[in-house]
């Protein structure tokens, strides 16, 4: 195929008229928007003889293909059921009901325990700046953004007990939309000024724009040092998300205008499944249109009790049969299963956990498939946990020096601590105990590790167990023995299996 040629507008040609060295830019911008297909307007062209090569993260990324990518992920995220379904889908499994569980690993364990509990009140009450969300309310929000968008920013707030204000991608990009600027001397790409590949300044528009060309009186620099930005990168050097969505855009839009099409066909033979078959089709025509004619006289009397034209007598030799209706064909959708399967294969989804629907699939093949999923979605939460991580220290910051805690009793690393994620339930709890219970009785398991896969301290676990026996002591209530799970209701022997469980 013919390498696709690069179309200046009326107002490129003008500014390389005047300026040929401006001309030369706003060409090799036009030129990167070849870089993602799915940035293009019209998407059908696979030759990619002229894809840009080599180069950074950040030299196959301009404003415009940010714009136009962030514009229809949107887009879809609006009106189609199947990309909203893929971004909810990893929201719900990847933040749960809950969020996540701080748990501090200072030094100290007093201290440990009010970080716990002031950091949870804190997200709770006052981790939205505008007071309007719950801290996971709003990191759930912010996870969907850097999904869908690519990318989102949260700037944490040092007035009274700190909050977080955030903003979406778009209002971060480059004054005047220029390709390259300068803030404080430091290169500044997309918005953002790195020094020795650290992040130092962001170039952030007053208010929402309504195009990449945001004017330089319009916006300003902030510092990024209290500034945590969510996107999920392809490339190390890359500085910005792109959408979750990118390489599927295509795909998504041919199952939706197959779905529309097959839609219109059934439609179309469900409003013409009876015909009249005669040999003389003028003569036909004409006999019906003087029986509307006589119908509809002077006197506008109806011969019968019905709608014009809705008997019509049979003349000899002709007679009523219907089209078989054959939307949707039979191999409909086996196809389209196929597409919607191919859609959640870059994510890790299986198309039984986007739709819902494991009704045409085994027991065993269903456990595989959400374990499948399950790895993916704790590679998601890893990375949410580093984010997370970044605001907790400085919110810790923030605390210390108003001396809340006392540094000096912290350790030597006062930021130690990890994250307890959301668990799944099991598919079989019965057989996942049993397992749990060799497990232990051969030592190659514990409950830790198990109750952490639940997504369940087992501290928590312990500390209620303890709470719950004080209370049955003090209140005289007998406590039974222990209940074998793997004890049959039916028989009271037991293998040396049972007695390990």
């Amino acid at each position: 195929m013919p390498r696709p040629k690069v179309k200046l507008n009326l107002v490129d040609r003008i500014l390389s008229y005047w300026d040929p060295a401006i001309g030369v830019k706003r060409f090799q911008d036009r030129a990167m928007l070849s870089s993602f297909d799915a940035a293009q307007k019209s998407r059908h062209n696979r030759d990619r003889s002229g894809k840009k090569s080599g180069g950074s993260g950040d030299d196959h990324i301009d404003r415009w293909s940010l714009w136009e990518l962030r514009e229809t992920a949107r887009d879809l995220d609006r009106n189609n059921g199947l990309a909203m379904a893929i971004v909810d889908r990893v929201i719900e499994n990847v933040f749960g009901p809950y969020g996540f569980e701080l748990r501090p690993k200072t030094s100290d364990d007093d201290i440990n325990k009010r970080i716990q509990e002031d950091f949870r009140n804190w997200m709770h009450f006052d981790f939205d700046a505008r007071r309007e969300f719950s801290g996971w309310e709003v990191m759930r929000n912010v996870y969907r953004s850097e999904l869908r968008d690519g990318d989102f920013f949260l700037q944490y707030q040092y007035e009274g007990n700190g909050s977080c204000m955030g903003f979406e991608g778009e209002r971060v990009t480059n004054p005047r939309g220029a390709k390259e600027v300068q803030i404080r001397g430091l290169k500044t790409v997309n918005g953002i000024a790195k020094q020795n590949g650290i992040k130092k300044y962001l170039w952030v528009a007053d208010e929402t724009p309504q195009s990449p060309n945001v004017p330089v009186d319009q916006g300003k620099a902030i510092r990024a040092d209290n500034v945590v930005q969510f996107y999920n990168p392809r490339r190390y050097t890359q500085g910005r998300g792109l959408p979750i969505c990118t390489p599927l855009i295509r795909e998504i839009d041919d199952i939706d205008d197959l779905l529309l099409f097959e839609r219109l066909a059934a439609k179309k033979a469900a409003s013409n499944n009876m015909v009249v078959y005669t040999e003389n089709p003028v003569g036909a025509s004409e006999w019906m249109t003087k029986q509307f004619e006589k119908r509809n006289g002077a006197g506008d009397e109806p011969l019968e009790e019905w709608d014009p034209l809705g008997i019509n007598y049979l003349r000899v030799g002709e007679q009523i049969d219907s089209i078989p209706s054959n939307h949707p064909g039979t191999t409909f959708e086996p196809f389209i299963v196929l597409l919607n399967r191919y859609v959640g294969l870059p994510l890790g989804l299986p198309l039984e956990l986007v739709l819902l629907d494991f009704s045409k699939v085994n027991f065993a093949s269903s456990r595989q498939l959400l374990n499948q999923a399950q790895r993916r979605f704790e590679i998601n939460q890893d990375q949410i946990a580093f984010k997370l991580y970044l605001i907790y220290r400085l919110w810790l910051d923030h605390r210390i020096d108003q001396g809340h805690y006392d540094k000096s009793k912290m350790g030597a690393f006062p930021y130690a601590h990890n994250w307890a994620f959301p668990g799944w339930p099991s598919p079989n709890p019965l057989q996942d105990a049993q397992a749990c219970a060799l497990a232990i009785q051969y030592a190659f398991g514990s409950r830790t590790d198990y109750n952490r896969r639940r997504g369940i301290s087992q501290d928590r676990i312990e500390q209620e167990l303890e709470n719950e026996t004080n209370q049955l002591v003090e209140r005289s209530i007998p406590i039974s023995d222990k209940i074998n799970p793997m004890r049959s209701s039916s028989s009271t022997s037991q293998t040396k299996t049972q007695e390990a469980a």
